[in-house]
């Protein structure tokens, strides 16, 4: 075989073999939507009575709507919504999972983003989002890393 063919032919092999052996499952950008909104809606925290009545992933930009109350301030309820997460700026340096009186996702932006309350109006950068187990937090945080590296932000190398 002709030496000028055989070369782009191996390496044609290899990139189809090394990218069929890394096995690539990773879930599409509407499956990570998805699976995000499904996560934040069904495994609310019961401890803070919360619930995600608007979850919306339009493009790469983040909004949800959180109800709930403060357990340690008698009982006073709350309503916020966030507006205008880029997820092309999440910090994943900065972003984890926790849990204290419930399990917990803090994400933390690189550009400020509107979290606005009957009232009042504020620029933040960070968000913790409150769930009902460990497992549903740390996939609510995998989707949230998956759905940034599809938007183009730079993760942990």
């Amino acid at each position: 075989m002709n030496r000028t063919l055989l070369l782009p032919l191996l390496v044609s092999l290899c990139l189809f073999s090394a990218t069929a052996a890394s096995g690539d499952e990773r879930l599409s950008y509407q499956e990570t939507s998805d699976l995000i909104n499904e996560t934040m809606r069904l495994h609310t925290s019961t401890y803070r009575k919360e619930s995600y009545d608007y979850v919306d992933v339009d493009f790469c930009d983040f909004a949800y709507r959180v109800a709930g109350t403060f357990p340690a301030g008698g009982g006073k309820g709350y309503r916020i919504l966030y507006l205008d997460m880029d997820l092309s700026s999440l910090d994943y340096a900065r972003c984890q999972t926790g849990h204290d009186y419930t399990p917990f996702v803090v994400l933390n932006f690189k550009k400020k983003f509107r979290a606005i309350e009957p009232g009042r109006q504020l620029w933040i950068s960070s968000v913790v989002i409150n769930l009902s187990d460990d497992e549903a937090a740390r996939q609510l945080l995998a989707a949230f890393y998956n759905l940034a590296d599809l938007c183009g932000a730079r993760g942990p190398l």
